[in-house]
């Protein structure tokens, strides 16, 4: 392979003797071709810088008719620089994205049942990491249990979004009051196994059962309770079962269950 330079050629016949001389000029090496590149400019002015240094022996041109190879712009758009030298060309591709900080749909205040928990989604294809109260989340991804202020920063290309909500907690049990004993005497006190709660648009079924099992009593409506008798005839004292089915509302909150125990008929 010749290398730049000057080179003398003889040739010798029979009779005489040729020589010539000539110059060998190779073209300077073109810079390795670079894949198309994306860069992102923010807002408040923001720039980047595109283009390469190459070799002053060799000739160039802009799409936007620049006079360096290398140039800051600040303005979205598509670029390319040609770099050529008297046999070959290449063409490196520039494309400018604007960008600006993304702001998240705001996360509402709200309120969780006590022993509960609040699982959040923060994944957004516009953010690359997500920090609550200070702590860098793994996978974007966040429980909450506690009641509290929280502060989200959504952190991206061009900067922070910020964030802030509050989680209360509740209680979501009705809190039934079960009395442990009752005497249904006539005088007007405690005179029937009466319970109370805090929940909302109650439904309850109690059923009260004897020793050996057998059903003495449930209630018609939730404002029927047991007032001691079985079948008209009052029951003796003694200690007896009683099952609670419920469902019902508490801070906003559909909550059931059942509760189970004894009650003591006084006499």
């Amino acid at each position: 392979m010749f290398e730049s330079g000057i080179y003398t050629v003889r040739v010798v016949g029979a009779c005489n003797t040729i020589t010539d001389t000539f110059k060998v000029e190779l073209p300077t090496p073109l810079p390795v071709q670079s894949p198309v590149d994306t860069l992102i400019i923010c807002a408040n002015n923001d720039s980047v810088q595109i283009g390469i240094s190459i070799n002053s022996a060799l000739s160039f041109t802009w799409s936007n008719s620049a006079n360096s190879t290398l140039q800051w712009l600040s303005q979205a758009g598509s670029y390319s620089l040609q770099v050529f030298n008297y046999c070959d060309t290449i063409e490196n591709q520039y494309t400018i994205l604007n960008d600006s900080i993304f702001e998240p749909e705001a996360i509402p205040d709200t309120t969780i049942c006590e022993l509960k928990r609040l699982y959040l989604d923060l994944n957004h294809a516009e953010v690359e990491e997500v920090s609550v109260n200070g702590n860098l989340l793994f996978n974007n991804t966040f429980s909450i249990s506690q009641g509290g202020t929280y502060i989200v920063e959504y952190q991206q290309e061009c900067g922070s979004a910020i964030d802030t909500f509050s989680v209360d907690m509740v209680s979501c049990e009705c809190d039934f009051i079960m009395p442990d004993a009752f005497t249904p005497n006539g005088d007007g006190l405690n005179d029937r196994f009466r319970t109370d709660n805090k929940c909302e648009n109650l439904e309850q079924t109690i059923q009260i059962f004897n020793r050996w099992g057998i059903l003495i009593f449930e209630n018609e409506s939730n404002n029927d309770f047991w007032d001691g008798t079985y079948k008209g005839e009052p029951l003796n004292a003694g200690t007896y079962a009683y099952k609670l089915n419920y469902k019902g509302l508490i801070n906003a909150q559909s909550y059931q269950g059942t509760k189970q125990g004894f009650v003591t008929l006084i006499r």
